[in-house]
């Protein structure tokens, strides 16, 4: 596996990570625990928007490396 195609299963992953944990906090989780997580579940969500962002600009500089 190239260093490329492991940065983009990386940043996948990461994605996934971080937007399950924000969806978990908010969907999964009851009134009282919510309480004390939604601070962090939020700053999980934003980070997934950004790895979103991010793993799109990477994918549009990198398709020109051919490893």
């Amino acid at each position: 596996m190239s260093l490329k195609a492991f940065h983009i299963f990386f940043i996948f992953m990461s994605i996934v990570i971080t937007l399950g944990f924000a969806a978990w906090v908010w969907f999964g989780t009851s009134e009282d625990q919510k309480a004390s997580l939604s601070f962090m579940g939020s700053i999980s969500g934003l980070i997934g928007i950004g790895l979103i962002g991010y793993g799109a600009h990477f994918i549009r500089k990198s398709r020109d490396i051919i490893i």
